[in-house]
């Protein structure tokens, strides 16, 4: 005994508008990650780094860039700063 195949049961495809939004979001991401990762680069230092190389600055100039012309306070905090390098930091200011 055949059987007739019917068509209404078939499944149907997605519509164009379906696939019209899925093609637009796709592209809207990849454009989103394109640009997040290709794109301007801008820095922000944070207000510490700059305060801390303008007091790096200033020790320097005060000091003509001898370590051993600051009081123990101040050495011991450029120390504390530049983790050890205080008097390598006061030779070459930022």
């Amino acid at each position: 005994m055949a059987t007739r195949y019917d068509r209404s049961e078939e499944k149907k495809g997605l519509s164009p508008a379906v696939i019209a939004a899925l093609v637009i979001a796709a592209v809207l991401l990849i454009s989103y990650m394109a640009y997040a990762n290709f794109g301007p680069k801008t820095r922000k230092f944070a207000p510490e780094k700059q305060t801390a190389d303008e007091f790096v600055r200033g020790l320097a100039k005060k000091s003509g860039g001898d370590f051993n012309k600051l009081t123990p306070e101040e050495q011991q905090k450029l120390n504390g700063m530049t983790m050890g390098h205080g008097a390598q930091s006061l030779a070459h200011p930022p």
